[in-house]
């Protein structure tokens, strides 16, 4: 099934690319004059995903961004305008102009400026996500090695979590409670390094994260409430405010950066021509 499609004109006729979709094993799955074929997305240092296609005599290439939304066809450094998908009754071949091709693909909903920076949002939002995994990998790591230097920046349940389990293992004497804690804790920061893989390619975990995000921000809330010092939380509420922020950026530039759907032809009548 073709999800967007291109017809492009090249010195030696035209060629039809058709993407459909990429495959669990990371390869673009595309078309190219009615042949099917799979090949290797590279991670560029763009943060977007780039594979080279054949086409003689010419560079061309298939990109897409880290949530595999965002799909376009470049060929000796130009992006091709997208073709309207073909009906169930309407030929598509190579060299031949179809009857869907009276029908106008709609226009890029955004124009270049509003496009880079949802692209720079996107961006930011992943890289921001990145980090606070990565903070809060190392301040679980501090809190083992009982540092007194810790980040702010971090999954609040995850610090928590080794925290309790080592206090505990110390006053009890009862090296159970800090297993435990610390089992707890990567589980926890397991979720959201699963949710940040997945939401290179899908918009789901995105907001699945942004939620989480948002608990976590109330169980800071809470504790600073509960010990009656909002004080010593406020830190790590501007943190979690941050970082929520970002969240809902990515999310909203994933939504924004999602091509718009191209509708299908209407069917001709057989022995008809459309002028």
């Amino acid at each position: 099934m073709l999800l967007q499609r291109w017809v492009v004109q090249t010195g030696d006729g035209l060629h039809e690319f058709g993407y459909e979709g990429a495959t669990p094993a990371g390869e673009a799955k595309v078309r190219i004059d009615g042949t099917s074929g799979t090949y290797p997305l590279i991670l560029t240092i763009e943060s977007r995903y780039r594979a080279i296609l054949p086409l003689a005599d010419h560079a061309c290439q298939l990109e897409t961004d880290t949530g595999g939304e965002n799909v376009r066809l470049l060929v000796d450094g130009q992006p091709q305008p997208e073709a309207p998908l073909p009906g169930p009754d309407t030929a598509s071949s190579t060299g031949t102009a179809s009857a869907s091709s009276a029908t106008a693909s709609p226009g890029p909903a955004l124009s270049e400026a509003d496009l880079k920076r949802w692209q720079r949002r996107e961006k930011s939002g992943m890289g921001s996500f990145l980090t606070l995994i990565v903070l809060s990998a190392l301040n679980g790591g501090l809190v083992l090695l009982n540092s007194s230097i810790n980040f702010p920046f971090s999954i609040f349940a995850t610090v928590l979590a080794i925290t309790g389990g080592s206090i505990y293992a110390e006053e009890e004497n009862k090296p159970l409670y800090l297993v435990i804690g610390l089992i707890v804790g990567i589980v926890i920061l397991g979720i959201y390094l699963a949710l940040y893989f997945l939401s290179r390619r899908h918009t789901w975990p995105v907001w699945t994260a942004f939620g989480l995000l948002v608990l976590d921000a109330g169980l800071v809330l809470l504790l600073g409430l509960v010990n009656s010092d909002l004080g010593a939380v406020v830190v790590d509420l501007l943190f979690h405010g941050w970082m929520i922020y970002s969240i809902l950026m990515l999310g909203l530039a994933r939504r924004r950066l999602k091509p718009r759907a191209v509708p299908d032809p209407v069917p001709t009548q057989p022995g008809t021509e459309v002028s």
